[in-house]
């Protein structure tokens, strides 16, 4: 009962803070905005989607292996990270495909900076648990 305590407490603070990010890279594009005359809102909304349902998928799912099968970890971390990318590509393809090659680009860069950000707060949200054990 303890440890399913502390995990669902692991999964509150990792959805708070992904949404939390994500709003806060939200309004330093808003910011940008202002300043520019390229319309970055479809790019913003594309990329934050992208990075709250991914994190609430990946928190969710590693909420189970967690208390399921804790033994499993190592070969879901190794997942996340190929399915990760693989959904990443696979939301620019349709991008792509949504709106044509001379307007991708962009969302090409916004997309890669919520990217890395989500893949750096991934990478030490989960070595900070992993260190405590």
């Amino acid at each position: 009962v303890k440890n399913m305590e502390n995990v669902s407490a692991r999964v509150r603070e990792y959805i708070s803070q992904i949404l939390v990010i994500g709003l806060l890279l939200n309004f330093i594009v808003s910011i940008i905005q202002k300043f520019t005359i390229v319309n970055l809102f479809a790019p913003m909304v594309i990329s934050s989607l992208f990075m709250w349902i991914a994190g609430i998928i990946i928190i969710l799912i590693w909420k189970r292996i967690e208390t399921k099968s804790p033994d499993s970890l190592p070969m879901f971390f190794m997942a996340v990270s190929g399915l990760k990318m693989l959904a990443a590509l696979a939301t620019l393809f349709i991008c792509y495909l949504a709106i044509g090659a001379e307007n991708i680009r962009w969302i090409v860069i916004l997309f890669v900076i919520y990217y890395v950000v989500f893949l750096a707060h991934h990478a030490i949200f989960f070595a900070k648990i992993n260190n405590k054990k």
